[in-house]
């Protein structure tokens, strides 16, 4: 049986970075407070079953939520409090891509975009630093920037500019909550295998006539070879919820990612 390091609360955990994040948070010893949309809530909780059964030592609460509603946000991380001793992770990995040029973007791609990957950042920053400063032993709070919050990409205007202001916000809760031992980061993620990617990859290549494979020029152009996993981000936010993490915040670190896929991306629309 694990010993317990904490609670930690995951925002948008159905899929992708979020579950991942679960996973590995749930092996180095956390109790975990699991958090989607309503629509999403059979995928939660059968996330909780698997991950009660694998880490029978782990408590588990789920809950639903849509982060874009802030007395929803408040509600959450008050019963995840109550549920389970408190909060001492906080995990805001719900979000959202939309995919047009700056020409043809619409009020209501860039209006959904900002509200689930700035204000649904802001209420969870806001409502989860309140809870650790009432609770006065600290935290960890990590946001989900991106690449693309680093450098402006072509056909994303919405996701970069919403990306950039989780950086913005990440630095700013960073210097107003690093008084109370709480730090605050966010992961800055390339091309990650998830379904984000893949909708990222068929807009592309809606976009460019076909033109355009993302999926096989991630991998082709990677450093490494290979391409990114959601468990590659879950293992750089394992180590911001450590304690070894106690003199990092405000910062953004960036999974690994060759320059030349972006700048390929980046020119596709000059």
């Amino acid at each position: 049986m694990l010993t317990s390091k904490g609670v930690a609360l995951i925002t948008g955990c159905a899929q992708g970075i979020g579950r991942a994040t679960a996973f590995r948070l749930a092996s180095d010893g956390f109790h975990l407070a699991l958090s989607d949309l309503p629509s999403r809530r059979e995928d939660v909780k059968a996330l909780a079953s698997e991950l009660s059964r694998i880490h029978p030592g782990i408590a588990t609460s789920t809950l639903s939520t849509d982060v874009r509603d802030e007395g929803a946000v408040k509600n959450m991380v008050e019963s995840a409090s109550e549920a389970l001793g408190g909060i001492d992770v906080l995990v805001a990995s719900a979000g959202i891509i939309r995919i047009d040029t700056l020409s043809k973007l619409s009020e209501k791609d860039w209006d959904d975009t900002f509200s689930v990957n700035v204000k649904g950042v802001l209420f969870c920053y806001k409502h989860g630093g309140n809870q650790m400063i009432k609770q006065g032993r600290g935290g960890r709070i990590i946001g989900l920037s991106s690449l693309a919050g680093k450098k402006g990409v072509s056909s994303l205007g919405a996701y970069c500019a919403s990306k950039f202001a989780v950086r913005g916000l990440t630095q700013v809760a960073a210097s107003e909550l690093g008084p109370h031992g709480i730090t605050v980061n966010a992961c800055a993620p390339g091309l990650i295998q998830t379904p984000m990617l893949k909708e990222l990859s068929q807009g592309y290549s809606r976009s460019t006539g076909g033109s355009v494979d993302v999926l096989s020029a991630t991998t082709q152009s990677s450093a490494l070879g290979v391409q990114g996993q959601a468990e590659d981000v879950a293992d750089l936010i394992s180590f911001l919820a450590s304690k070894e993490s106690r003199f990092v915040t405000g910062e953004h670190p960036v999974n690994q990612i060759s320059p030349i896929l972006m700048i390929h991306l980046h020119q596709l629309y000059r």
